[in-house]
């Protein structure tokens, strides 16, 4: 009688430790997705704003090639 209710409770526990484990596995996943994310993000955004800085190079070397051109004449 003792050994079936110790295996039982063995069975049980085992069960839990599994689904635990389990949980663990889907919440360890989520975060790596979550960063991967959040890395493509950030990754998006610095390429955006390195577009954004050459264009405001570009438009400065007009506007100042204008003004030189404006003070020759």
């Amino acid at each position: 009688m003792i050994n079936i209710i110790i295996c039982i409770l063995n069975i049980i526990i085992f069960i839990i430790i599994k689904s635990i484990s389990i949980k663990n596995i889907i919440i360890c996943d989520i975060n790596i997705m979550i960063f991967i994310i959040m890395n493509i993000k950030n990754t998006i955004i610095f390429v955006i704003n390195i577009i954004i800085n050459i264009i405001h190079i570009i438009i400065n070397k007009f506007v100042e090639n204008i003004i030189n051109i404006e003070t020759n004449n």
